[in-house]
């Protein structure tokens, strides 16, 4: 299932998994790697903005964009349970990649699971960022028929090719585990309903559901679903006199590329523009 709307019962699901899991704070000192404290970054699509929170934490100055009012107004009631200074994360209902914004005021744009390094690129080129993280899930294979998320399967000439642009990249890729708890069988029998019709289209078995989870000894959740991300990390410092002639080329081969390993072209990138977040 791809996030298209943040729903009661969506949110619910991964605020559970995001409490009782480090993924987040894994995923912050990733994306953090060698930036100073200070610095500001821009959460691009930050969905419910528990990276936006971590990233907060650990001594930035976030600003994080969403289209979907219902996870920005999660994001800004979890602000007040939160013990963070005052404007630290600044939570915006906004369509950043249609809103102009001040150049050079990000020092980094993080793109979690929301945008191929296509969409990444012409963002960070249209709002003058230094440097742009860029973390997609990896797939063993290309994308199959109508796949449009943003996913890589090979690490190594998606690297050469952004290089091969002049663009100062670095990539490595790393496995995160984001469990997800059930308080009970039938919460977890309606989870996978919404996120796994792929593996069950008819319909998940009393028989297949208990052997996809474990028993646990947390009476809040006594069930839980083993889940591990597979994640590309591309870091990509940002030209800031990147002539136009070179900016397109930049753009096509990214474009071609791209839409090869199963991420966003431009008429995916289309259909995605003002509806960039997270999928779970």
């Amino acid at each position: 299932m791809r996030m298209s709307s943040w729903t009661p019962e969506i949110i619910s699901y991964m605020a559970d998994a995001s409490r009782t899991s480090n993924y987040f704070a894994r995923l912050s000192e990733i994306a953090l790697r060698d930036l100073p404290a200070g610095s500001r970054v821009c959460d691009a699509g930050c969905g419910m903005g528990q990276l936006s929170l971590e990233m907060a934490r650990a001594g930035m100055q976030v600003d994080a964009f969403d289209c979907s009012p219902q996870a920005i107004a999660y994001l800004t009631n979890s602000l007040g349970e939160a013990s963070l200074s005052p404007g630290r994360v600044r939570p915006s209902l906004t369509d950043f990649t249609r809103t102009p914004l001040e150049p050079g005021r990000f020092d980094r744009m993080v793109f979690s699971l929301s945008a191929a390094a296509v969409d990444a690129f012409d963002c960070g080129r249209k709002h003058g960022a230094r440097s742009l993280v860029v973390i997609n899930k990896m797939h063993p294979a290309p994308a199959q028929g109508d796949e449009d998320r943003p996913i890589v399967y090979n690490l190594e000439k998606a690297v050469g090719h952004l290089c091969s642009l002049g663009l100062r990249t670095s990539a490595t890729d790393v496995t995160l585990s984001l469990d997800q708890p059930f308080s009970s069988i039938e919460s977890a029998r309606r989870f996978f309903s919404l996120f796994r019709t792929r593996a069950y289209p008819h319909g998940i078995t009393d028989t297949q559901l208990r052997s996809e989870l474990t028993a646990t000894e947390n009476p809040e959740f006594p069930y839980v679903l083993p889940v591990k991300r597979h994640l590309a990390v591309f870091r990509i410092t940002m030209p800031q006199d990147l002539p136009t002639h070179q900016s397109h080329q930049a753009e096509a081969v990214l474009n071609a590329f791209f839409s090869l390993q199963g991420g966003a072209n431009r008429t995916t990138a289309g259909r995605r523009r003002g509806a960039i977040k997270e999928t779970p």
